[in-house]
């Protein structure tokens, strides 16, 4: 439901819709807010990996393990759409694993912010090719610690 003083209110198709839109006009309207949804990613990604290692089932990581085989495909040919597309996929799985339906939320309510946070990240990195195996090892040990269930060694 949306409620809008004097206008009524309306039945909304998506829950996210409310709270991202706001967001998404912050972060066009001034770039260096970027780096504020960086370090809320890292966070949040954090807190989903511990959780993911500790509460993951077969299901989970099997589902994690083919969308890191899909990031790792997608790296090796050089499509940054693929590669870019699977990240957000993974980072949904891998919440998802962690069982919690707050931080599954949050992520939800940010994934189109994500979706272009994650494209833009790796256009700056596909221009410094050296920092691709250093991005790529952090997320294979992070992967490693979830399909291990140990949430300690990811960090």
């Amino acid at each position: 439901m949306l409620r809008r003083q004097g206008g009524g209110t309306f039945v909304q198709s998506s829950l996210w819709q409310s709270f991202s839109d706001p967001l998404v006009e912050l972060l066009s309207d001034h770039p260096e807010s970027q780096f504020d949804l960086l370090e809320t990613r890292h966070a949040l990604e954090g807190i989903a990996a511990y959780y993911a290692a500790l509460r993951s089932n077969d299901a989970d990581r099997e589902r994690i393990r083919e969308l890191h085989q899909a990031i790792e495909r997608a790296q090796q040919s050089g499509d940054l759409d693929a590669e870019s597309d699977a990240v957000v996929q993974y980072q949904i799985a891998v919440t998802e694993a962690a069982h919690n339906v707050v931080l599954l939320h949050l992520l939800r309510c940010m994934e189109p912010m994500l979706e272009q946070n994650v494209r833009q990240n790796f256009e700056l990195l596909y221009a410094r090719r050296e920092m691709l195996p250093q991005v790529s090892n952090h997320r294979t040990r992070i992967f490693e610690a979830i399909i291990a269930g140990e949430p300690e060694a990811g960090a």
